[in-house]
């Protein structure tokens, strides 16, 4: 799928079964993506086999940056051949699971993804333009930001990714973050950029098409409900929440 023209898109998609409703949102996000023309590769964590402990033979090469699981090197290439992130995942016990978890502290190691400064951590993995985290719960979107910790915008985005770099070293002049959400807005300085970036996520993100709620074994309509704001400049660290209700069973989400 690589295409030297084009941005390349990196799907991280985290649910175990084939008949949820993130898988059904995965293959909306891949037949969005077929149909714009965009390049992407697929890490399925769970179909990978990826294991997101950390034993001791592997912690020992902390410093150095190495690894002596194949999975963690293939990621790493895949995420440096990359220029934007779509993470797809369910919220369980009000964050991601720990296969995600996991897949930051083994992925994105030291001296590969950052590097320790006096002052904390410095980010090399710069050149990932945008993050867009898709996530699935019963809980309402309003309860998981406001008694939950708001776990995606104010650790996973808001710090783990942040760190990393993922937006630059320093937010341009006139960006601004919001705190809540986690989301960190550009300034407008290429309409045309601008406007085809949010008419592709926009498309990538319309939750509430009926070919999602087909695959998961839903019904069509407006029972799953897309709680997010309007975007405003380049998105670069994005959080899409869907609540579904509570006659959906768990293993469905």
């Amino acid at each position: 799928r690589k295409d030297m023209n084009m941005s390349q898109t990196l799907i991280i998609y985290a649910h175990p079964y084939d008949g949820s409703f993130n898988h059904a949102i995965l293959e909306e996000v891949k037949a969005g993506l077929e149909a714009s023309g965009r390049p992407y590769e697929v890490i399925d964590l769970y179909a990978d086999g990826f294991d997101p402990r950390m034993p001791a033979e592997e912690l020992a090469l902390f410093t150095e940056g190495g690894t002596l699981d194949p999975l963690v090197s293939h990621y790493q290439k895949l995420i440096e051949g990359a220029s934007r992130i779509i993470v797809i995942c369910p919220i369980w016990w009000s964050e991601v699971p720990s296969i995600v978890k996991g897949f930051v502290d083994k992925v994105m190691k030291q001296n590969w993804a950052y590097h320790p400064t006096a002052s904390g951590v410095k980010g090399h993995l710069t050149h990932i333009q945008q993050v867009l985290v898709l996530t699935t719960s019963t809980a309402p979107t309003w309860f998981l930001r406001r008694f939950c910790g708001n776990y995606v915008g104010s650790v996973f985005l808001g710090a783990a990714l942040k760190q990393l770099g993922m937006f630059g070293e320093d937010a341009p002049e006139g960006s601004s973050v919001d705190e809540e959400t986690g989301v960190v807005t550009l300034p407008i300085d290429d309409p045309l950029r601008v406007a085809e970036d949010a008419a592709v996520l926009d498309q990538l993100t319309d939750l509430r098409h009926p070919a999602c709620h087909r695959r998961a074994g839903g019904a069509p309509g407006d029972r799953f409900t897309d709680q997010h704001g309007a975007v405003h400049g380049r998105p670069v660290l994005r959080h899409h929440h869907v609540h579904a209700p509570r006659e959906v069973p768990l293993g469905r989400l």
